[in-house]
């Protein structure tokens, strides 16, 4: 009995290993599992890496949102920002603008880079979104928590003055526990899993 016991435990965790090493490298993709894709809500987002996109096309394929990347860091704009704005507002996609946040510039001056790229009028559109992630060698050698936070609390202050609504937070389960959680309560989060769509 022990030897049975013990052999289905060996087989259960190879095939655990596998599963998560071919989820992890993009081979399978374990959501489709889970996910009743036909009664979901579907949203994407994009940047210019996707170059130009076909608005229509998303929704045929029962996209119901997408979040459009604007900013990163205070200086940098996204190339197909202004393109893939105006096109899904044309498709009638709903839609929203994101910014990629920065461990090494001001929460305000990132702020003040998003409302001047995207503009105040946010009628229509989804919650304005700061995407929070590691980039670099972030993950090996992360910020300080308190750096963090500091810059991060100044950027939805400046949102909030601009555009009267509380941003939504987009991350990482990791991140959040890092260096979100208790710090940020009032704000809706997204936090990423593990795509759908190959």
């Amino acid at each position: 009995m022990i030897m049975v016991t013990l052999a289905v435990l060996v087989i259960a965790a190879i095939v655990f290993v596998t599963v998560f090493v071919l989820a992890k490298q993009k081979v399978i993709f374990i959501n489709k599992w889970f996910v009743d894709e036909k009664n979901s809500t579907v949203g994407v987002d994009v940047s210019a890496y996707q170059a130009d996109i076909d608005m229509n096309v998303l929704k045929e394929q029962n996209v119901s949102f997408i979040y459009i990347k604007a900013t990163e860091g205070s200086t940098g704009r996204d190339g197909r920002f202004a393109a893939n704005w105006e096109n899904a507002k044309n498709a009638e996609l709903l839609s929203g603008a994101y910014h990629f946040f920065s461990y090494e510039s001001s929460g305000k001056t990132q702020a003040e880079n998003f409302i001047n790229t995207v503009g105040t009028d946010l009628k229509g559109r989804l919650l304005p979104t700061v995407d929070v992630e590691y980039y670099g060698d972030k993950e090996q050698d992360p910020p300080q928590k308190e750096d963090v936070v500091r810059e991060l609390k100044l950027y939805p202050e400046t949102l909030e003055e601009a555009y009267g609504v509380k941003l939504l937070i987009y991350t990482r389960a990791d991140i959040y526990e890092k260096y979100l959680k208790g710090e940020f309560d009032g704000y809706k989060k997204r936090i990423s899993s593990l795509c759908i769509y190959s």
